[in-house]
């Protein structure tokens, strides 16, 4: 920012805006590039430094491949809003975010087509309906976790979800029984 003040200080009011906007692209390109390696909560959070730290964290999130929101309080409008903005998502863990329900999950299955993990340990207000969108548009989806979703019946889980969860009977099958 050395030389930038220095532009400022030399410069009339148009060249200002420009080294304005100069900083604010550096600002930008180094919130994008913590997207790499930075978790999404903590991209969130960073969102709130500046204006010009948001639109990095908004491009971070468009490269996002793995969205672990585990145990993150969260609610439906804000998870459905902020998966929305991670189109590239292959790995999606919202374990434990009990507040979310099918609109979060109808997001993902409207944006995340790359998805092939989905993780919703523990959400009891999501339904088969909304799993079933997601089945139908995830083309590459492989795994699920779905224990703990309450308002998905064992029939459906057989039925239609099993080729995606690992189901077994606790007292008769397992890893350990091998």
């Amino acid at each position: 920012f050395c030389v930038i003040k220095a532009m400022v200080e030399r410069s009339d009011g148009v060249e200002e805006a420009t080294a304005e906007a100069t900083a604010a692209a550096g600002v930008v390109a180094v919130a994008k590039g913590a997207g790499s390696f930075l978790s999404v909560p903590t991209l969130c959070r960073g969102a709130a430094v500046s204006i010009a730290w948001r639109e990095g964290i908004e491009h971070a999130l468009e490269e996002c491949i793995v969205v672990d929101l585990t145990y993150f309080f969260i609610s439906d409008k804000v998870a459905e809003r902020l998966l929305r903005r991670c189109r590239r998502a292959q790995r999606i863990n919202l374990c434990g975010c009990r507040c979310l329900g099918n609109a979060t999950v109808l997001a993902i299955a409207e944006v995340c087509h790359d998805l092939v993990e989905l993780n919703l340990t523990g959400n009891p207000a999501v339904t088969p309906v909304a799993i079933e969108e997601v089945v139908r548009t995830c083309k590459r989806l492989d795994t699920m976790h779905l224990s703990g979703c309450d308002r998905i019946s064992e029939r459906a889980l057989v039925e239609k979800f099993a080729r995606f969860c690992s189901i077994f009977d606790e007292g008769e099958e397992g890893p350990w029984a091998a």
